[in-house]
């Protein structure tokens, strides 16, 4: 497994019809914190082991991007719909040799991300 990619497993199999809890796997391999009653879809991508905590009832849907190198946070009832992109990191376009460059993102609670936004870093 590539460091810092998500687990192949976790994010493609369906595992409620196995009678697995796949948010367990990501709390074990890829140490995401996640609070009671929310849920990570087939196919969400975290780029980052660690630095991503996702609230109370919150929801992430199917292919949503989640760069969390920077600290990625997550109020309760956040909906972050399907191919959401949020990146804490990137690359400096007024630094010479274009070195990378990194801030946190907080989505306080009861907000909704809808389908295919990208937050960059710094963004609340």
């Amino acid at each position: 497994m590539m460091a810092g990619s998500t687990w192949p497993i976790a994010s493609s199999l369906t595992f409620h019809r196995i009678g697995l809890d796949h948010s367990s796997i990501y709390r074990a391999v890829m140490k995401v914190e996640i609070g009671k009653g929310s849920t990570i879809f087939m196919d969400a991508w975290f780029e980052t082991v660690g630095s991503i905590a996702i609230g109370v009832n919150s929801s992430i849907n199917q292919r949503c991007r989640l760069a969390g190198r920077g600290g990625l946070t997550f109020g309760d009832n956040v909906l972050n719909l399907c191919e959401a992109c949020i990146l804490t990191t990137e690359h400096d376009i007024q630094s010479p040799d274009f070195c990378g460059k990194s801030s946190p993102i907080l989505i306080e609670a009861f907000v909704f991300v809808g389908t295919r936004r990208h937050d960059l870093p710094g963004a609340s």
